[in-house]
């Protein structure tokens, strides 16, 4: 049971829909807030300062400290500054690809806002996520170099074709510490199956984004995806969940109950139940009666989002790091199937990550071998730590390198 009156402000207030009950609610939490400070820290963390400040004013600015709600609102106008800047330069950048005859489907982001709140001042975001068919890429990536922007992985072009073959995404940079993550595949190859540009090019949608036509992903597959996204981080941003919610909601039942059997032929049906019973247990979230039957029946889910609520809502401190979540045990209790509990345990202790391609290059005949470089990479730091385990397997690997070099000559 959450007991923090910061956190069931931030909860009331994430939503875009207020209810008699919930007004109460907002006012009766205003009233007990003693550390302003630490609200404003955890909705910045949560992402949802937007969603607080404007049902804030909208219920009862009067009861907030004079100094508080004028800092809120700074922070509302400065995010809406941010997010009016970013989708002016993702609408130049679809433009600067379908010049290029490269389709280009722009996701989460300001995409999602407009679509979820319908209002992209309503969302926080700090980078770009589009995705494009793999064929297109290294194309997309000499375009994105030519516009100033920086890829976080430098590869030699045969290296490069291994990524692609490996890896789903690859980020970039420009001189403002804008990021675009540029995707080939969206479920970060969580789940048994993927999802690609081609697995869904014969039902994209079309949506008018500041007043413009771009192509979307179809409303079903985007609620499986923001599932899948906020399962694999363990939900540990509420904005995600909001923005769930407030999409969902804009769906009829067809649409959610296609969602469903969608997330069941992916091998995702645990992980979507899962978003829907957060959803209904935190924001009041109403779905068909089939559905609401299929996670009031399920244990393990109901038990999967009791350690989520936990860990995101009494946890002491909250870092920007995520990677202690890829070794959560939500990851194995949420899976369809015992073999996808072992599938899954194979690829996230073997699967190389962007920390194996980069500190560690191999010749391109030797790839294969990223696949044990990470799991003895992981056993190494378990025993001895971060900072020695990188000096001794850099150096074991200077030694092979080293070996591999006097057998060629």
């Amino acid at each position: 049971m959450i007991k923090n009156s910061e956190i069931k402000l931030i909860i009331a207030c994430a939503r875009t829909e207020l209810t008699p009950e919930v007004i109460v609610n907002i006012k009766e939490q205003v009233g007990k807030i003693r550390n302003w400070q630490e609200l404003i820290y955890l909705a910045s963390f949560h992402r949802v300062i937007a969603l607080l400040y404007t049902n804030l004013k909208k219920t009862c600015p009067d009861s907030v400290p004079h100094e508080i709600l004028n800092r809120l609102k700074k922070l509302y106008t400065d995010n809406a500054v941010w997010n009016l800047s970013i989708s002016i330069k993702l609408l130049k950048i679809i433009d600067l690809f379908n010049k290029n005859n490269i389709q280009v489907i722009p996701f989460k982001g300001p995409v999602i806002a407009e679509k979820a709140y319908e209002d992209i001042n309503l969302r926080s975001f700090s980078d770009l996520d589009i995705l494009i068919k793999k064929k297109d890429v290294l194309t997309a990536k000499n375009l994105l170099a030519q516009h100033g922007f920086k890829a976080e992985i430098i590869l030699s072009p045969e290296h490069e074709q291994k990524y692609l073959e490996h890896e789903n995404s690859i980020s970039f940079y420009d001189k403002n510490n804008l990021s675009i993550d540029l995707h080939w595949e969206i479920t970060g190859r969580y789940l048994l199956n993927h999802i690609y540009f081609e697995s869904i090019e014969d039902r994209l949608q079309t949506t008018l984004f500041l007043g413009k036509k771009i192509i979307s992903i179809p409303d079903d597959v985007m609620l499986v995806y923001l599932c899948v996204h906020g399962t694999s981080h363990c939900w540990d941003r509420f904005e995600w969940l909001c923005c769930f919610v407030e999409l969902i909601k804009k769906q009829n039942e067809e649409n959610i109950i296609n969602a469903f059997y969608l997330a069941t032929a992916m091998g995702a049906k645990r992980i979507f139940l899962l978003g829907l019973y957060l959803g209904q247990d935190l924001l009041d979230a109403q779905y068909p009666e089939k559905l609401e039957k299929a996670f009031a029946y399920d244990q393990g889910v109901i038990s999967c989002a009791n350690k989520i609520k936990k860990q995101i809502f009494e946890q002491k401190t909250y870092s920007d790091g995520d990677a202690a979540w890829r070794f959560s045990l939500v990851h194995l209790l949420i899976r369809d199937s015992y073999f996808d509990r072992f599938r899954y345990l194979v690829y996230l202790f073997t699967m190389p990550t962007i920390k194996e391609w980069t500190k560690y290059p191999l010749p391109s005949w030797l790839t294969p071998l990223y696949y044990l470089i990470r799991p003895f990479r992981l056993a190494i730091t378990y025993i001895f730590g971060n900072k020695l385990s990188n000096t001794f397997i850099s150096s074991l690997f200077q030694r092979v390198k080293e070996m591999i070099t006097k057998k060629k000559n």
